[in-house]
Order: structure tokens, then C-alpha cells, then sequence
């Protein structure tokens, strides 16, 4: 018989009773190779800037709201991190956050950290979206003790100098 695969309730629940290792969490944020936060927050002076600053992300938030916000992305978005969506005429479809507009062109910043200048005159549609750019699901990369180290570095970070 399968083993049953594990549910974000899982995660949570492993979370929420688990203290995890911070030192161990930093390692698995800064993995490019694995889930990859750092490829799109900034802790400190290092990261992409797609998605929201997490230098002083444990001051803000207590540990139920660090583990809904990795498991659930899009339950609630920091103003400016919601996708906007275009379509082209060449059927491309293009998605990432706005970050400016002139007559000729919109750009975005998709979730690679690449600017992306999109033509008006290509554009057949354009609609900003309730999602998150983080996708949902990433997670499933991480095993349960994995999570909650993730989740003790997160809950370190409280913009002092030396939480890179």
C-alpha cells in the first residue's frame, strides 16, 4: 500500500507543534536548487524582489501566520503582489507583477526576477488577478521537519543586522 501523501493540514499541524531547527531553515530558503525562497524574497541585502521583503518577517507575524502564508499564498496578498495577467496576440501568455506603464508599453516582473516591457499594441488582454505570484503547493518539496525548520528561520528574521 502507498504511503498517503501529505496534505498542507499536515504541514500545518507538524508546524505548529514542532519548533524546527532556524540554522537548518536558513539553508533550505537559501537552496536555490530546492524550493528556492531566496529567488524571490530579499532577507537582508541578498534575494529577488518578487515577491514581498521577509527581513523582518518573524516581527510582524507569530508562526500561524508564517505557515498559512507559505501553504496558502493567495489567502491573503500584500497590496502590489497580485499577478497581473496578459495575453498577446502572438498567444503568449504573461504573468507577473506590475511595475509600470507609458503609452507604448506595460512591464512586469514575472517570477523569474526578469523585467518583461510588453507592447500595448500586442496586448489582446490584460486583467490583474487575486493570486499570488507564489504558486501554491511548495511544500510538497519539503518533508514535514523540513517545513517547520523553513518556518523557525522565517520566524528568526526580525530585521537585525546578521539575519541573512
Amino acid at each position: 500500500m502507498a504511503a498517503k501523501a501529505l496534505e498542507p493540514a499536515d504541514y500545518d499541524q507538524f508546524a505548529m507543534k514542532t519548533a524546527g531547527d532556524a540554522a537548518r531553515g536558513r539553508e533550505i530558503f537559501h537552496n536555490e536548487n530546492g524550493v528556492a525562497c531566496i529567488k524571490c524574497h530579499i532577507v537582508g541585502d541578498r534575494g529577488g524582489r518578487v515577491g514581498p521583503d521577509l527581513s523582518g518577517v518573524g516581527a510582524q507575524f507569530g508562526r500561524a501566520v508564517l505557515i498559512e502564508s507559505v501553504l496558502q499564498p493567495s489567502k491573503v496578498v500584500r497590496e502590489g503582489y497580485n499577478q497581473v495577467l496578459i495575453e498577446t496576440k502572438d498567444d503568449e501568455s504573461i504573468a507577473g507583477l506590475f511595475k509600470g506603464e507609458t503609452g507604448d508599453e506595460v512591464t512586469l516582473l514575472d517570477a523569474n526576477n526578469q523585467l518583461r516591457r510588453i507592447q500595448k499594441s500586442k496586448i489582446t488582454s490584460r486583467q490583474n488577478s487575486q493570486l499570488s505570484i507564489m504558486p501554491e503547493g511548495l511544500q510538497a518539496a519539503l518533508t514535514l521537519q523540513e517545513f517547520a525548520d523553513l518556518i523557525a528561520y522565517l520566524e528568526s528574521l526580525k530585521g537585525q543586522p546578521g539575519t541573512r
